[in-house]
């Protein structure tokens, strides 16, 4: 039997609901869209308004496709400057429904969604997801296209890529590669455009200690030690502010105010932060991802996820995880007895060791 990678698979609960949910929501979903209007827009509408970090893994399919057919990407509106930069055109497109399953977000998508009709023809999604294509339809997109994932059934197109391509980044270019098949352009699968720019550095280290997703989150008394040994040793570096973050965040910054610096700022100034640093420390989150595009080293805390799919691709990466985990990937929904045991299990001085090793191989003391 052919092996399915996990860009291929759905969570069979909400699957069972989709199916259940079917007729009406296709019904719904023709409803949303209506008649197409007259003058439809030529242009690609290319849906990537996700994670920061899936938008940076993304970015080679996104440059790929821009050089052979004129593309919009809609993003989230954060993220507009940071697509621009990379020398593409962007469409904010709020989506809070891809990450507050609720009513009132799905009613706010809704009308978000509403406010552009008129301005998008046919629509790509790279991730294939049916809340995608139901506000894709609210907008008027008058053909929504992807690949055959489970459950795509409110997309009025789909094509096979290989059901064994892991990392969302090689994904995302199998996408573009066969969507263009399917338009008369054929491309080598392995075709890919160029990283960011890699600029020069001040030899400090950026550190991101925390994310909304607390799966994610390594313990932050574990943190401590890091820091401690960072300063020991000399280390430059700065944290990466989270100012929506919680209780434990707020008093990890106190004790740590005056003595580390911390980053507060929007994505722009992050990433500039980002293309001046020696590299990145961090957790599973875009910060490696955003390193990763610029070239940059990263030493990336993993607790769940599967680093065949998810892990930063740059030159510089070290991936340091507990293993065996046989619950690995969990989709950030722990299943184990023991609450996130894949990170409260990697000990600091674990951590620390690999740590070292990196800044000794890949992380110069020294602007360059």
């Amino acid at each position: 039997m052919e092996a399915r990678a996990a860009n291929f698979t759905r969570r069979r609960g909400r699957g069972l609901l989709l199916s259940l949910l079917f007729p009406f929501l296709k019904a719904a979903a023709a409803l949303l869209r209506g008649a197409p209007p007259p003058g439809r827009p030529e242009t690609l509408l290319v849906f990537q308004a996700y994670q920061v970090g899936d938008l940076y893994m993304a970015l080679p399919a996104l440059r790929l496709l821009s050089r052979h057919k004129r593309i919009v990407v809609a993003c989230r509106p954060d993220c507009e400057g940071l697509l621009r930069r990379a020398g593409l055109e962007a469409m904010p497109f709020p989506h809070p429904f891809f990450l507050d399953q609720t009513p009132g977000a799905f009613l706010s998508g809704l009308r978000a969604a509403r406010a552009l009709r008129g301005r998008i023809g046919e629509a790509l999604d790279l991730n294939a997801d049916p809340r995608t294509a139901l506000m894709l339809a609210a907008a008027g997109a008058w053909s929504c296209v992807t690949y055959a994932r489970s459950f795509g059934w409110f997309f009025d197109e789909t094509f096979s890529i290989q059901p064994d391509t892991a990392h969302q980044s090689d994904k995302d270019l199998a996408v573009v590669v066969a969507y263009l098949a399917r338009r008369g352009i054929a491309l080598a699968p392995e075709a890919a455009a160029a990283a960011g720019t890699v600029s020069g550095s001040d030899a400090s280290l950026l550190l991101s200690c925390w994310t909304r997703k607390d799966e994610k989150n390594w313990p932050l008394e574990y943190w401590d030690k890091v820091l401690e040994r960072l300063i020991a040793k000399g280390r430059v570096f700065a944290i990466l502010d989270a100012p929506d973050g919680d209780e434990a965040f707020a008093a990890f910054r106190e004790r740590w105010r005056g003595k580390a610096q911390f980053l507060s700022a929007g994505l722009e100034a992050i990433e500039d932060s980002v293309r001046r640093s020696a590299g990145v420390v961090a957790t599973d989150n875009f910060l490696g991802h955003m390193a990763a595009w610029h070239g940059k080293p990263v030493f990336w805390i993993n607790g769940s996820s599967d680093p065949a799919h998810v892990a930063p691709r740059g030159p510089g990466t070290r991936i340091v995880q507990y293993d065996p985990m046989p619950c690995r990937p969990c989709g950030h929904r722990c299943v184990n007895p023991r609450y996130k045991c894949c990170l409260l299990d990697l000990r600091p001085e674990r951590v620390l060791a690999d740590l070292e090793d990196w800044l000794d191989g890949k992380v110069s003391r020294t602007p360059a």
